[in-house]
């Protein structure tokens, strides 16, 4: 697909694509800059890109991370600075378990 297309199914503007890939969030487009090519990698970068900025993570050092890792829902901000992954099958009881950290989380925004 080209930046108009990526554009469209992603719901970003293509400026912020551009920045997102300067930044080493998004990889590169294959095929060089006239032809440029993205694909289902790009759009999962931004459909974690999307989450992590849902979930009010601002650093872009946490989000790449999160990309690098491909954690599109596994990742939860419970403080700044403070972040808890769950790898697939870690976990026999994940919703209990994510229950647990929204405790905590919603604890140490209370301290704050």
């Amino acid at each position: 697909m080209n930046l108009q297309e990526l554009e469209e199914k992603s719901g970003y503007p293509a400026r912020l694509i551009r920045f997102l890939i300067g930044e080493e969030l998004v990889p590169g487009p294959t095929g060089g800059r006239r032809f440029a090519s993205y694909g289902d990698d790009h759009l999962r970068a931004l459909a974690i890109y999307r989450s992590s900025k849902e979930e009010g993570v601002d650093s872009l050092e946490v989000i790449k991370a999160r990309i690098e890792a491909g954690a599109l829902s596994s990742a939860y901000a419970i403080a700044e600075g403070i972040e808890i992954r769950i790898e697939d099958g870690s976990v026999p009881d994940v919703g209990a378990f994510v229950e647990l950290v929204r405790k905590l989380a919603s604890e140490l925004r209370e301290k704050k």
